[in-house]
């Protein structure tokens, strides 16, 4: 059985405060299950609680005797790009709520537009949807994509918008006359002639089964 660790109980002051501003979520983590420590729970009881192993909770606990508080913030990788500054926050967050500027060449917000605004302006990049997560953070989850079928691909639906629009300018698309929808050449379904008794199907017969009838 491993050594019993503990945390002085006048430590949990300072854990607290250091939860209450944390934001990033394995930071957080680390400082509950030192907080549990600190509050008495053994190593096993905390990892309980908190659905982790043992062994990571004491990873933890000896992490935070021997480094103290600061010791339990993630360390930045290497060469990593930087995220936007919790400094920067507020200027940001105004940034998006007065809109795009006509020097951004864009009308509405999008994920990529974001991403590239941040790394411009701020200096801060992010790659993938993760720009996603920071928006929704500070609050502005209108601006968050909803989900969508996994078979979906937004570059094809997008070719496809801009092919009709082309199509629309150059008068090549023409109203159905059914409905106010569009027909665009080449994706239009021709049906035969439905006969008007439903039961004997399309007026239109091949001409063997048209000799056979005269017969």
């Amino acid at each position: 059985m491993g050594k019993t660790l503990a945390i002085p109980a006048d430590a949990l002051p300072e854990i607290e405060d250091a939860l209450a501003k944390e934001h990033n979520a394995r930071a957080v983590r680390w400082l509950l299950g030192i907080r549990l420590v600190a509050m008495k729970r053994t190593c096993p009881q905390a990892a309980a609680e908190l659905n982790v192993s043992d062994r990571e909770v004491r990873r933890w606990t000896r992490r935070f005797l021997d480094g103290g508080i600061e010791a339990m913030r993630p360390r930045s990788s290497p060469g990593a790009p930087p995220h936007l500054a919790v400094e920067d926050e507020e200027r940001f967050k105004e940034r998006i709520r007065q809109g795009p500027t006509p020097e951004d060449g864009f009308s509405t917000w999008r994920g990529p537009f974001v991403r590239e605004m941040l790394a411009r302006e701020f200096g801060a990049h992010y790659r993938g949807t993760s720009v996603y997560d920071l928006l929704h953070r500070l609050g502005f989850s209108s601006l968050v994509p909803r989900p969508q079928h996994p078979g979906s691909d937004p570059e094809k639906q997008e070719e496809f918008k801009k092919n009709v629009a082309r199509s629309l300018r150059k008068g090549l698309c023409r109203p159905s006359g059914r409905n106010g929808r569009t027909l665009v050449p080449g994706r239009g379904a021709l049906r035969a002639t439905r006969h008007p008794d439903a039961r004997l199907g399309p007026t239109r017969k091949s001409s063997a089964r048209a000799s056979a009838d005269g017969l």
